[in-house]
């Protein structure tokens, strides 16, 4: 959806050579392994019983990380935990269309991105 193999071949050459290739590949790489050990998001409202806290994060801030962490390295560690978020992320009651539509759009799109980059992960039931 986002980019095509050789894209990514492309890049992880330019990682090789290119200093700042190089900074932001490990970034994402810094970032997705301290997705591993941190602790799994759940539903929860805000204060004002508006919005999902937690649909920020999880697709925001977690699922791209660790959806090029498995692409760049074909890590099964880094899909199995972004699996395991989008698990519980389609557990939720709801996504917030009848309160903030922001919330199921942000939803739509982690879902999208992480269905896309684990395609070749998942198996026929998680898909």
């Amino acid at each position: 959806m986002l980019f095509y193999k050789e894209d990514i071949e492309r890049i992880k050459r330019s990682v090789l050579t290119d200093p700042v290739a190089k900074t932001s590949y490990d970034d994402i790489i810094n970032r997705a392994n301290s997705l591993l050990s941190s602790p799994l998001l759940t539903y929860g409202l805000d204060e004002a019983k508006l919005r999902i806290s937690n649909i920020h994060q999880i697709c925001n801030n977690q699922m791209p990380y660790l959806v090029l962490a498995y692409i760049f390295t074909n890590d099964n560690r880094y899909a199995l935990r972004c699996w395991q978020q989008l698990e519980i992320m389609c557990q939720f009651p709801d996504w917030g269309a009848n309160r903030h539509f922001l919330d199921t759009g942000i939803a739509a799109k982690g879902i999208a991105l992480a269905y896309d980059g684990l395609f070749d992960y998942l198996n026929p039931n998680q898909k």
